[in-house]
């Protein structure tokens, strides 16, 4: 248990010096009490250890995340992950956490929990203070920096004056205001004059304007969109550009402004990774024009964040082509928030290995069924995530499945009430109808507590080396040669992008297959 590793295992290992560890819904309430007692009264935990990585939920694991703290002297790098709270109570304990251990040089926020109310910082106090709240709350990921006193997240605005140094190899977060009266075209332009962008790889670029819930959110005009040329070209040395992922997940566009266009007019072929709002995709041919500009596009996730403000053009049906055949092969293809798809045929000529697909729909099994169904002409598909609101764990809704013959990771969410058997059985039964499963892992809500329940089926390790070699034998006759586990730490189940943003361990990057 993770409590004997901490108090037990640790002080006997000296020379220690990177960690990662999971503090979630498997460290109950008791055992976090204990934990939080016995670690108070020891001397130290380790001190070799100078890398702390930590996923964490919950305001008690919290606590004892920070008691660890105090008992790490010579930490000097923690990246926490958080699991499933509120953005603004997790940023709340990123910076008491930050406060309380002046030790820390390196502070890395990531976040399963998606941005809310997003706003331009306020800069009110110098950057030595620990006010790092509007700054993680943009998009719920931050790396800050002590000594000297730097962080990855910066505003437009102050880029349009003066130089920032900036850390080419570290995700950089630009923040643009969009208010009525803001020259944010200018802005964007002195921006990519003043600084030095040409070995920079990962961006994030967020557009926001104030103002409350009722409006629609800040949307690029076509004065932006050629803003955003002339500030890509900063990006390319000649012919080069090193720019890999950028993120405009929270980057609306207005019908006038067609970002596939942007792409091409700015030169930028060397994305692999790209996330993007529906508005930014929705023009016809955008996805050809995509593929064509972009060869080397191995990760693309089309996503709107809708807790807080609506834009009207993502809330259209979305229509995409049929994507060429050279577009995204074998790699993945992500869709969170889309609340309407006008159809589903443009999976049907698709060459992914991943798929992903998450958020609010109005008949969760109508278009589960019809996703199923799309997707079986893929025998490149390896790896599939599918969350909504109304899944239910009945196998005569799925039965399409058994014809997506390569698959081998199948990760199903849902808040819906089941009891655990229900669970159970439908894993058992979807194990035995997939050949090439190797691991399966549902969410639900437990129909009497209420809490989330977490059931993983994993294949026996002898039988999943044999399908790696193609032994026919390893698929006998009778159940699937596997054990269910419940409440295991999640790894494939992540439905948030990190693209263009600090990566958690183990989570959002591509399924290896």
């Amino acid at each position: 248990r993770l409590k004997s590793l901490i108090i037990n295992v640790l002080p006997k290992l000296p020379h220690l010096s990177h960690l990662e560890l999971t503090l979630d819904e498997c460290v109950d309430r008791e055992e976090a009490l204990t934990m939080l007692s016995t670690i108070r009264a020891m001397e130290t935990i380790s001190g070799s250890l100078r890398h702390l990585y930590v996923e964490v939920s919950g305001l008690l694991r919290i606590r004892v995340l920070s008691a660890m703290l105090e008992k790490l002297p010579n930490l000097v790098e923690l990246h926490v992950h958080n699991l499933r709270e509120l953005l603004t109570l997790a940023v709340r304990d990123m910076e008491s956490l930050w406060r309380q251990a002046p030790r820390i040089q390196i502070l890395k926020m990531t976040s399963e929990a998606p941005t809310e109310a997003q706003q331009e910082p306020v800069v009110n106090r110098p950057l030595e203070e620990p006010a790092i709240s509007n700054w993680a709350k943009v998009c719920g990921n931050l790396l800050l920096r002590r000594n000297p006193p730097t962080r990855n997240c910066v505003r437009a605005r102050d880029l349009a004056v003066r130089v920032e140094p900036l850390r080419p190899a570290e995700p950089l977060i630009v923040v643009i205001n969009n208010d009525e009266g803001i020259p944010t075209a200018a802005q964007i332009r002195e921006a990519g004059t003043r600084n030095h962008w040409r070995d920079v790889r990962s961006l994030t670029l967020v557009l926001v304007r104030s103002g409350d819930a009722a409006e629609e959110v800040a949307r690029a005009d076509a004065d932006i969109a050629n803003g955003l040329v002339t500030f890509f070209g900063h990006f390319k040395t000649g012919s080069c550009c090193h720019l890999k992922e950028l993120n405009l997940s929270s980057f609306h566009f207005k019908d006038e402004a067609d970002f596939t266009n942007v792409l091409i007019d700015a030169g930028l072929k060397t994305l692999t990774a790209l996330s993007v709002t529906p508005c930014g995709v929705w023009h016809p041919g955008a996805m050809g024009r995509l593929a064509n500009t972009c060869t080397e596009l191995d990760d693309l996730d089309i996503r709107v964040y809708t807790d807080y403000r609506t834009c009207s053009r993502c809330w259209q049906p979305l229509e995409l082509g049929a994507i060429a055949e050279n577009h995204l092969t074998c790699g993945r293809l992500s869709f969170s928030n889309v609340k309407e798809f006008a159809s589903f045929d443009f999976l049907s000529t698709s060459r992914i290995s991943e798929f992903r697909m998450s958020g609010k729909c109005d008949q969760a099994m109508v278009r589960l069924k019809s996703l199923l169904r799309k997707l079986r002409p893929n025998t490149l598909l390896r790896c599939l995530v599918l969350s909504f609101p109304g899944i239910r764990y009945n196998q005569d809704m799925y039965q399409d499945l058994p014809m997506l013959t390569g698959l081998r990771f199948l990760c199903l969410q849902t808040p819906n009430a089941h009891d655990e058997l229900t669970a159970r059985v439908f894993i058992e039964w979807a194990a035995s109808q997939l050949s090439s499963l190797e691991v399966m892992h549902v969410h639900f809500t437990h129909h009497l507590t209420g809490m989330i329940e977490r059931c993983t089926w994993m294949r026996n390790a002898e039988t999943a080396e044999q399908l790696e070699f193609g032994d026919d034998d390893a698929n006998p006759l009778g159940p699937a040669p596997g054990s269910v586990f419940t409440d295991r730490p999640c790894v494939i189940c992540s439905t948030q992008t990190f693209i263009g943003l600090i990566k958690p361990h183990n989570r959002g990057a591509r399924t290896q297959v």
